[in-house]
């Protein structure tokens, strides 16, 4: 095991925590996420067609359904069900792809305005307001751009899962000598000593109807990108996920 540190993006006032995490140069650990990968694109290559032939004929029960309330009403659960399936597809799919990597230059403002964007229904569902701060200057940074999008979706998600109605999410990029820093600060109640202990671990969730690879395809994105991911709590309330990209 080895430690890694992310100062904080935000105020000094903010103690700074250590996230351990396992090298992800290790033979054993490369072995074994092969194999995962393997797994989970396998898995996904299986069930998407069936899936998508069973999507399409209960849109068509859907539409046909259309006079009678009850019928309708089954039909259009199942297709809110198969939705979610294809939603865990998509998710096994990026797991067993993080390693894969198409670099160009990335904005941050950019970033953060396409995961503000897409999060904005859920968002004022809940009237829980976005602040997003930008202080890399308008340096741009390598880096797969799909990849990224989706570490900052991730973590925006779970944000807006775990802050109260009513409530603040600050998203922040700040540029320091040789990395880009990305942090997401949600107002919910932060995590237990024994959550975060497991937070990137695959499979291990506490929201409900979640798979629970959100946080470990971020983590194995970042790390494949050759930075790094922390988390903590923050005083009163919260929690702070922070990852850092380096700009050269």
């Amino acid at each position: 095991m080895k430690e890694k540190t992310i100062k904080p993006c935000r105020g000094d006032h903010q103690s700074e925590t250590t996230v351990k995490s396992v090298d992800i140069r290790s033979g054993d650990r490369n072995n074994g996420f092969e194999i995962l990968s393997n797994f989970c694109s396998g898995i996904v290559h299986e069930m998407r067609n069936p899936l998508s032939s069973i999507m399409i004929t209960l849109q068509a029960f859907e539409r046909k359904m259309t006079n009678d309330p009850n019928y309708h009403e089954l039909a259009s659960l199942a297709l809110s069900q198969a939705e979610r399936l294809e939603k865990i597809l998509a998710q096994l799919l990026d797991y067993g792809h993080c390693q894969d990597r198409n670099t160009s230059p990335i904005l941050f403002s950019e970033l953060a305005k396409h995961s503000v964007s897409i999060h904005e229904k859920p968002a004022s569902g809940k009237r829980i307001s976005i602040e997003v701060t930008d202080k890399t200057g308008g340096l741009p940074f390598p880096a797969d751009p799909r990849r990224i999008r989706i570490c900052l979706d991730n973590l925006l998600s779970n944000a807006i899962h775990f802050t109260p109605e009513k409530g603040t999410i600050r998203i922040s990029g700040e540029c320091t000598e040789n990395t880009v820093v990305i942090s997401v600060e949600d107002g919910g109640e932060g995590f237990s000593e024994e959550e975060r202990d497991r937070l990137f671990q695959p499979f291990y969730t506490t929201r409900d109807e979640a798979l629970g690879l959100g946080l470990p395809i971020v983590k194995n994105i970042v790390e494949n990108h050759g930075g790094a991911i922390s988390a903590r709590n923050i005083p009163g309330g919260g929690a702070f996920f922070s990852f850092s990209l380096p700009i050269e």
